[in-house]
């Protein structure tokens, strides 16, 4: 029965990638994410991207998996952009179309940690397996 539920669970994971892999270029097209009220990221593979956080990359963090050396100077990127946006909550910045800093920010750091996600569950994703890069 555990054995069962582990193959299944593993399937899911297999099925989540693939829709990932099929989705993104799909739903990136510009006319699409203008019909998805603009998002800067493609929205149907945030569903995907979401499963493989949860049931994939955040248990593989915790079983000591190892994020790709490559990462560190992206981390490096994400971090200091994170810090720039919180700074420039002390600057006097004008609305821009009538729109506050704040809905702005928030905008893009979730496009931030949504492409953050992608690239760290697909790099940590190649690295445990040269089979799925191939596969892919």
């Amino acid at each position: 029965m555990v054995e069962r539920l582990r193959r299944l669970g593993s399937l899911t994971l297999v099925v989540a990638w693939v829709a990932l892999m099929l989705l993104l270029p799909i739903t990136s097209f510009p006319l699409l994410s203008r019909l998805a009220g603009g998002a800067e990221v493609a929205p149907a593979s945030i569903l995907p991207l979401g499963w493989l956080v949860l049931f994939w990359f955040v248990p593989y963090l915790f079983k000591k998996g190892a994020i790709p050396r490559e990462s560190i100077p992206f981390l490096f990127f994400i971090s200091i952009a994170i810090i720039a946006s919180a700074v420039a909550f002390f600057l006097n910045i004008p609305s821009f179309k009538n729109t506050g800093i704040l809905s702005n920010e928030i905008r893009s750091i979730l496009t931030l940690l949504l492409g953050a996600a992608f690239y760290l569950v697909t790099a940590s994703w190649f690295s445990k397996s040269h089979a799925r890069l191939a596969s892919s």
